[in-house]
């Protein structure tokens, strides 16, 4: 059955006026209650934020200070070091003196000296592996040496003992000793007795001779080779040595005799 509607156009309209007011306020009301309470809450953030960043603000720039100092005083700290180290080096060479004294104390008195030579001979293979251990932490200051940026970045004190630690380490600093001996079994002894020093890495009797026109008599003419141990300011390796800086004094005479057996 068809639904006949008698009333006007204009009250129709009027009535889908009405309802589509109706739900644009309805709409409107929704959106206000979601955006209040959100727009109540991040203001009440934001003031949280900025009275914690009013606190926070002077200790972060406090802490951006110290951080500063810290850096500026590490440098100044390595810059120190490296000095240090250089002063070691250049300073602590084994005394001449005392190397005569270690070599004349052990010297038994059928032996006399004609002649010492100290000088500086080209690293062997054998004393290359044998000091191989030492020079460890060296070789990796030197190899780091080897990066521009870490020797851009490296102090001049630093550079020149690295230099030094190079030059050093393809060379040796030998004592050539040379004399009469009367008894051939006290002269053994005393070149094994240098050893036993500390100061000298190796000895080695080089010639044992008859004396020119003496060959009847018991006084023959020797020759002994002896390699100095590194000084005191010489690089000790550390298997964790750092390879930056890695330069520690090596031991004394008497510390190296004192880990003897």
């Amino acid at each position: 059955m068809k639904k006949i509607d008698f009333l006007p156009n204009r009250y129709r309209e009027s009535e889908a006026a009405r309802a589509a007011l109706v739900k644009r306020w309805t709409i409107v009301l929704g959106i206000a209650i979601f955006i209040v309470p959100m727009a109540t809450y991040q203001n009440i953030a934001r003031n949280q934020v900025t009275r914690h960043l009013a606190v926070v603000g002077p200790q972060f720039e406090a802490a951006q200070a110290k951080s500063q100092q810290l850096d500026q005083l590490q440098q100044e700290l390595r810059l120190a070091r490296g000095e240090a180290a250089l002063l070691a080096w250049l300073n602590h060479p084994w005394p001449r003196s005392q190397v005569l004294v270690q070599l004349h104390e052990p010297l038994p008195e059928s032996a006399r000296l004609t002649s010492i030579k100290l000088m500086t001979e080209p690293k062997t293979v054998a004393t290359s592996l044998a000091n191989s251990g030492r020079n460890r932490a060296a070789r990796r200051a030197v190899t780091d040496a080897a990066d521009p940026h870490i020797e851009e970045s490296r102090p001049a004190a630093e550079k020149d003992l690295i230099k030094m630690h190079e030059h050093v380490s393809t060379s040796d600093a030998v004592v050539t000793l040379s004399g009469v001996s009367v008894n051939t079994t006290e002269l053994h002894t005393y070149v094994a007795r240098l050893r036993t020093t500390g100061m000298f890495d190796k000895s080695e009797l080089r010639s044992l001779e008859s004396v020119p026109g003496q060959e009847g008599a018991k006084a023959q003419n020797f020759e002994i080779r002896v390699v100095l141990s590194p000084g005191h300011a010489r690089a000790m390796a550390a298997e964790d040595a750092p390879s930056a800086t890695a330069m520690q004094p090596a031991l004394t005479p008497e510390a190296n005799l004192a880990r003897r057996p």
